[in-house]
């Protein structure tokens, strides 16, 4: 399910049928971490802990939602976005606080000891780390696919004219992709008239004003 965000469009969270669209979408990406992730303390209590997560992440969002109303923050432009990102920080957050008790409790080690020994890249947790940031370039790439036209071609002009391009794509170039969008074929010369590389340039400070209000209600969100 994608639930469309229109531009600066405020989501009414207070309203019962909306809820009614957004729980389905929580206990599915909940279900779905608890089990990928498959902490062995875990077993046994994964529905708990999807509604443990499907609880917290409205909780946070309604908090959020309360900001925007107050002045205090900027309103949800991408709801989906942010309700994964808010439902995977969490759900890692527990994997990694309750492999470090279970680590303490079966070998008897005190907090800070257990730290020193656990001191090494954990490669499972680059791993997720990884996967989370992948899949956060893909839902941006997502929304800026809606960007207003002119706005999302002076972007993705930008985005392309920096980068290299290998046989390998890189991970942001991967998530434009799913969205139908080849970077490659955006890059250009910029235009060489002064009126039409000013107005190049004011689109694309709109463009990443967006992308930055994006990213901040996501943070802000993952760090409630």
């Amino acid at each position: 399910m994608v639930i469309a965000a229109s531009n600066l469009q405020i989501y009414n969270l207070h309203s019962e049928a909306i809820w009614q669209e957004l729980y389905p979408l929580l206990r599915s990406l909940a279900k779905r971490f608890v089990y990928s992730f498959d902490v062995t303390c875990w077993h046994g209590q994964e529905e708990d802990l999807v509604e443990d997560i499907v609880q917290e992440t409205a909780l946070r969002l309604l908090g959020y939602s309360e900001r925007v109303e107050h002045g205090e923050a900027g309103p949800i432009q991408a709801l989906e976005p942010m309700i994964w990102a808010i439902a995977y920080r969490y759900c890692i957050d527990r994997r990694r606080r309750d492999r470090r008790l279970m680590r303490i409790t079966t070998d008897g080690n005190s907090p800070e000891f257990d730290t020193i020994n656990n001191d090494q890249v954990d490669l499972s947790e680059v791993a997720i780390e990884q996967a989370y940031y992948e899949e956060i370039f893909t839902l941006l790439a997502s929304e800026i696919a809606q960007f207003p036209y002119k706005q999302r071609r002076a972007l993705l002009i930008d985005l392309s004219n920096r980068m290299c391009f290998d046989d390998q794509p890189s991970s942001l170039q991967a998530a434009f992709i799913k969205a139908n969008i080849r970077l490659q074929e955006y890059r250009q010369p910029l235009p060489a008239d002064h009126r039409e590389r000013s107005r190049h340039s004011a689109l694309l400070h709109e463009a990443y004003k967006r992308v930055a209000h994006l990213f901040s209600c996501l943070h802000e969100c993952t760090v409630a």
